[in-house]
C-alpha cells in the first residue's frame, strides 16, 4: 500500500509540475526570425474558401517547416482550458492548432482581413495535416468537440473524458 501511496504522490507530483510549465511566448521562438517564412504570426488565412484560421505558430523538423494554424468560425478561435494544479486550481486558457506542413503552403489564401490576435499563445493541442483533407477532417472534428458539455476546468482533473474544448475570442486572449 505505501508503495501505491508513494506512486501516486510523485504522479500528482508531475501532473501539478506538468501542467503549471508555461510554453515559451510566441517572440522566443527563434524559427520566427531565423526562417524566411511565407506565413507570420497572427495572419488570416481561408483555407478552400470556407474555412478560416489563424497562424498561431511555426516549428521545423525532418519534415519541414510546419505552421500552426488555429480554426476560427463565427463563435471564435479553438481553444481549450487547462487545470493548473491540484489545490487551487486556476485555469490556463489555450488554442488548438492544426500544423499545415509547408509542402500544403499553396491550400491556403491569405485573408483580405487583418487579424487583432496580438499575444503569444500557449497550444493546447496539435494535429498535423498535409492535404486538404486533413485540414477539413481536424476542422469537423473540432467542431464535434465544441457541441459537447464543456467540463468546468476546475473539476474532474483527473477524469478520463472531461471536455475541454471551447471557443475564444480574440479580446481574451490580448
Amino acid at each position: 500500500m505505501s508503495k501505491i501511496l508513494q506512486s501516486l504522490t510523485i504522479l500528482s507530483f508531475l501532473t501539478f509540475i506538468g501542467c503549471s510549465t508555461p510554453q515559451p511566448p510566441v517572440e522566443s521562438n527563434p524559427l520566427w526570425q531565423e526562417l524566411e517564412l511565407e506565413l507570420r504570426f497572427g495572419q488570416p488565412v481561408e483555407i478552400d474558401g470556407r474555412l478560416k484560421a489563424i497562424v498561431i505558430d511555426v516549428t521545423k523538423d525532418e519534415g519541414g517547416i510546419w505552421y500552426g494554424l488555429c480554426f476560427q468560425n463565427e463563435n471564435g478561435l479553438f481553444g481549450r482550458q487547462i487545470p493548473n494544479g491540484m489545490i487551487f486550481t486556476t485555469c490556463v486558457d489555450m488554442l488548438d492548432a492544426t500544423y499545415l506542413n509547408e509542402s500544403a503552403i499553396d491550400l491556403l489564401e491569405l485573408s483580405e482581413s487583418k487579424s487583432e490576435l496580438l499575444n503569444p499563445v500557449r497550444i493546447g493541442s496539435n494535429t498535423p495535416a498535409t492535404t486538404l483533407d486533413d485540414l477539413i477532417r481536424s476542422y469537423e472534428f473540432g467542431l464535434t468537440r465544441r457541441e459537447l458539455e464543456q467540463t468546468p476546468c476546475d473539476e474532474d482533473i483527473f477524469g478520463l473524458n472531461p471536455v475541454r474544448e471551447r471557443y475564444f475570442q480574440i479580446s481574451e486572449l490580448n
